[in-house]
């Protein structure tokens, strides 16, 4: 924002001396007019003169003065004619009538043409006109500061306007850019079909689901809640999955055989989070599916709401204890083995949801999330179930992944 207007604290600037400001006198009488200007001059003021109305555009046109002083009984041109040009070309400048007419209709009829201010002649005390000139002039800074407070505002808002539009193209498209790194829905790996379903907070979306396939026997999974749902956040998710491709890249290239791992696979994803002091963290849940031995390995960093076992009509979570990757560097992970049922589906939700929950003091949001799950349900279901599928604002992202055999749809 400019300081021309303001001082660097804020306060209006300094009025300008006498000897900064161009006055313009247009008056026909040469008594008064003469008396009029050695009274200025002698304050200080650069003063301009003219007989009549046709003079006095002349000079203001060429000379361009900071305030005029004209009166309105004048030859060739009027001073309400004059008051309507000066006020139609440059509406910002004073103007003050210095009239010996009294009549109050013409006092209304000045002020009508944009006169500021009115003094009667004879003027018998020149402090008068003195204060009408200062009056005006500060009253013509004050326009002029807001004028310039406006311009620099709307240059602001403009410039604030661009910007959003160009972070609006850039959410856009690494919105784009994110799903198409997303798997594909619906995707089957042997006999386990995996679902999922992203509902971004924003553009950009702090959750990431991926799963892939490591080899004929084995198949990987992870869903992963970076702190916030900003651009930074998104970067994290696309970092995890290059991380995770990496791992598995090792263990086609060199035989590391840590992606079929889920506890050493977290931990070393905690120790490469960290390293890149990113500032950000998050939870994530990392399973195995061995496709010969019909099992599950997994292991969780902190992830919750506890992924949901469904086998019948029964829902089990499976409680992990753990921190998140990317904040204690010392963090240590655990893995299990699950027997995977013939028929079962395993839910797994980010946090998000929990504040699509009701407040309960008999329940908490884990609890009540648990209870909404209906075991004969898909995920779209659970979408309906939790009312993801309109396009009403929500606090944070909430994703849904799902792993099932057997399970009927819906």
């Amino acid at each position: 924002m400019t300081t021309s207007a303001f001082t660097m604290e804020g306060t209006a600037a300094p009025a300008p001396t006498p000897d900064q400001v161009r006055v313009l006198v247009i008056e026909d009488d040469p008594l008064v007019c003469d008396a009029l200007c050695a009274y200025l001059e002698d304050t200080g003021y650069h003063v301009l003169a003219a007989a009549d109305g046709h003079a006095g555009m002349t000079l203001f046109h060429r000379e361009h003065p900071d305030i005029v002083l004209t009166d309105l009984r004048l030859p060739k041109l009027s001073g309400h004619q004059v008051l309507e040009l000066i006020a139609h070309a440059t509406p910002e400048t004073p103007l003050i009538v210095v009239s010996g007419v009294t009549l109050l209709n013409d006092v209304i009829e000045a002020l009508k043409h944009h006169a500021w201010d009115y003094v009667l002649k004879p003027l018998h005390d020149m402090a008068m006109l003195e204060g009408a000139i200062q009056r005006s002039l500060q009253r013509a800074r004050l326009i002029q500061s807001n004028r310039r407070i406006r311009e620099d505002l709307e240059d602001i808002n403009r410039r604030l306007h661009q910007t959003v539009e160009r972070l609006r193209h850039d959410e856009e498209t690494g919105h784009k850019i994110q799903n198409r790194l997303l798997p594909e829905d619906g995707a089957h790996f042997g006999d386990i079909l995996f679902r999922r379903s992203i509902h971004p907070a924003m553009y950009l979306c702090g959750d990431f689901i991926d799963y892939f396939r490591i080899d004929e026997r084995h198949t990987g999974f992870y869903m992963t809640d970076v702190s916030g749902h900003d651009a930074a956040s998104a970067f994290v998710t696309v970092m995890l999955k290059t991380l995770v491709g990496a791992y598995r890249d090792a263990f086609w290239q060199r035989g590391d055989q840590t992606i079929l791992h889920p506890d050493e696979m977290l931990a070393r994803i905690n120790e490469d989070l960290i390293r890149q002091e990113l500032g950000k963290y998050c939870t994530m849940f990392y399973g195995v599916l061995d496709h010969d031995r019909d099992s599950l390995y997994c292991s969780s960093a902190g992830q919750f709401p506890y992924p949901v076992m469904i086998e019948g009509c029964e829902t089990r979570p499976l409680k992990f204890r753990s921190r998140p990757v990317g904040l204690f560097p010392e963090a240590a992970y655990t893995a299990r083995e699950l027997r995977l049922p013939r028929r079962f589906q395993l839910v797994l939700v980010s946090d998000g949801v929990l504040e699509l929950m009701p407040s309960d003091r008999s329940r908490t949001r884990a609890q009540r999330f648990l209870e909404l799950i209906d075991p004969d349900q898909d995920i779209d279901g659970l979408v309906r179930r939790l009312r993801l599928d309109g396009h009403d604002e929500r606090p944070d992202d909430v994703s849904i992944l799902t792993l099932s055999r057997g399970h009927d749809n819906g």
